[in-house]
């Protein structure tokens, strides 16, 4: 009943019971002042908020963009650069006289050498802390 008495006009008739503008006072002005003042706050609010995730990408991508050069990397092909890494590092490349693709691999290199590369590889991002672990571990484990 309540929100019906908002859009009555001046000596309607509701259930039978007559209500004059005098009875109700303000109470439509009421109303829109709270929708007004709501409009008006997120107005200001939604502005705000968009400028601050604008703000915020950009500040990510110049800190990203800054990283990049930072590490000697092309800024727009980290990714490719990374895999270009990953696939010409040592760990990666066949043994030599292996034949055969499914062959067991033993790298070429020193252990010490071999160690450094993984920690070079995951310094640079290119490899998980769980891919890490589990090359050092063969690594570690090989005769």
């Amino acid at each position: 009943m309540f929100s019906s008495l908002l859009f009555l006009a001046e000596n309607e008739t509701i259930d039978g019971v007559t209500i004059d503008e005098g009875d109700i006072p303000g109470m439509v002005d009421k109303g829109f002042d709270r929708v007004e003042t709501t409009f008006n706050v997120m107005s200001v609010v939604i502005p705000v908020f968009i400028v601050l995730v604008i703000g915020l990408i950009i500040f990510t991508a110049v800190r990203n963009y800054r990283a990049a050069k930072r590490h000697g990397m092309d800024p727009f092909a980290v990714e490719t650069e990374l895999a270009g890494r990953v696939y010409n590092s040592a760990l990666l490349a066949p043994p030599p006289g292996a034949s055969q693709p499914g062959q067991a691999a033993q790298h070429a290199g020193t252990k010490a050498e071999r160690l450094q590369e993984i920690e070079n590889l995951y310094r640079n991002g290119a490899i998980t802390s769980a891919e890490r672990q589990r090359a050092r571990d063969a690594v570690l484990t090989e005769d």
